[in-house]
């Protein structure tokens, strides 16, 4: 498996997802959908590579209520933001990398 790394200067544990084989025996395109921990901390330079090399239209955002409250993400402009939890507020906390699908 390819290392699937992408450096940022703020943005951790970011990942191409790309070359994945889904579950139908089809591939996810590369630079389609990258997976990250949370974007609060994302420097304008971060964002901008994001908008411009990945063409960032849609983040989905797999916190819960209070983890976004307690990290909101920066406001990027044309960029959709659906917050879909995997968890419920009670387990706040549980999902340590925050995870978000960049797509």
């Amino acid at each position: 498996m390819n290392d699937r790394s992408i450096s940022f200067e703020k943005i951790f544990n970011a990942r191409d997802m790309g070359g994945l084989r889904m579950a139908q025996g089809r591939v996810i395109s590369s630079g389609l959908l990258i997976h990250s921990a949370h974007l609060s901390d994302s420097t304008e330079a971060d964002r901008n590579v994001l908008r411009e090399k990945y063409r960032l239209s849609k983040i989905i955002d797999l916190r819960t209520d209070i983890e976004r409250n307690e990290m909101p993400d920066k406001v990027m402009a044309s960029v959709e933001h659906l917050p879909i939890p995997i968890f419920d507020n009670a387990a706040a906390g549980i999902s340590a990398l925050s995870w978000k699908i960049i797509c």
